[in-house]
């Protein structure tokens, strides 16, 4: 059976400092021995607390009530066995039937052997209530330090996310802009050229680069967080089904920027859901013009505050649309709301 060091130097403290107090500070009279062992066994008990949490505090408490019946003085033993409650409370997942049963028998030895008193009430209850309370107190600071740390992986993940959409459009504007233009000049030569061998080679030429072209194209969009379908109207319907209630006015876009526009919706109601509260609806509007197509999505929540912080999301929207040419902007939709607005080349 392993304890741990910090355990045991703990256990031992506590329990050479409730015999001490108890031997010299006390003024109501002197323990005996067997009292001074009984002070010491709350202590001795903490030791084990993270292994044997219910057992511990049971030592502690029966070694209270025992130290009590017997006729010891008082001493810092009560606050110790309060104490090995607490450490219960904070190790064990099914700790109040002991707690309940705890003060109970605390509250029983105190009524047998001095009688029923106020005083015995207010014992009884700090027993019976401070442990549960400290024990909820315990289970929110847990909570919030999960949830602090989910929010940090979520964000790394995210962080992942936007450098492998990065890359991907770095290696977009690299390769797909070389093998067209390799398709196009091709295509130009074989036009110009007399000889058939070499009309032959440049068709060759033309095909594979166009053939390369898509395979690139698929690779990116599994590097793309696994090649979403970009239908706007599935991604609705996922969003809906999250809770969020979501409006679709969409016109049929061009190949070259669905992509971007799907990836622009998903972002804007990705921060609705997060940002804009309880009860909140967006508006989502797609409109192909002539040469550009606008997206905006507004939502009807609680706004960006006084001050906007342009965060990952918002950054990402900003940068696929100066990619492709075109405009983006951001801001407060009225007296409530927050709106996205992107018009991108066609």
């Amino acid at each position: 059976m392993q304890v741990r060091a910090v355990d045991a130097v703990v256990g031992i403290a506590v329990a050479a400092a409730t015999g001490l107090i108890t031997a010299f500070a006390v003024t109501d009279g002197s323990p005996s021995a067997f009292g001074l062992v009984l002070c010491a066994l709350p202590g001795l008990a903490l030791v084990f607390r993270r292994r044997f949490p219910v057992a511990q505090y049971a030592v502690a408490l029966g070694a209270a009530v025992l130290y009590n019946a017997t006729g010891q003085p008082g001493g810092p033993i009560f606050a110790v066995a309060f104490a090995s409650a607490l450490a219960m409370v904070a190790e064990a997942r099914v700790w109040m039937p002991a707690v309940v049963a705890g003060a109970a028998v605390f509250t029983a030895a105190e009524a047998i052997d001095s009688g029923w008193s106020l005083h015995l009430f207010a014992a009884g209850a700090v027993f019976l209530v401070g442990p549960p309370l400290f024990g909820e107190a315990l289970r929110l600071r847990r909570a919030r330090l999960e949830l602090a740390e989910r929010t940090r992986a979520e964000e790394a993940r995210r962080q992942v996310a936007e450098e492998r959409l990065r890359i991907a459009r770095d290696v977009h504007d690299v390769v797909g802009h070389s093998l067209a233009t390799i398709a196009l000049q091709a295509g130009v030569a074989e036009h110009l050229s007399a000889d058939e061998a070499s009309r032959e080679a440049l068709r060759t030429i033309r095909r594979v680069s166009r053939e390369s072209l898509a395979e690139v194209g698929a690779l990116l969009d599994v590097l793309r967080e696994g090649a979403p379908a970009r239908d706007l109207r599935t991604l609705v319907e996922d969003v809906r089904r999250a809770g969020l209630d979501v409006q679709l006015d969409a016109d049929q876009t061009p190949d070259a920027v669905r992509p971007a526009v799907y990836r622009i919706v998903q972002e804007a109601l990705t921060n609705v859901v997060r940002h804009a509260g309880e009860g909140a609806t967006a508006h989502v509007r797609v409109r192909a013009g002539a040469g550009t197509v606008e997206v905006e999505v507004r939502d009807d929540g609680r706004g960006p505050g006084e001050a906007l912080r342009e965060g990952n999301g918002l950054a990402g929207m900003r940068e696929r649309a100066a990619a492709l040419g075109g405009t983006f902007s951001a801001g407060a939709a009225g007296e409530r709301g927050f709106k996205v607005r992107a018009v991108l080349p066609a």
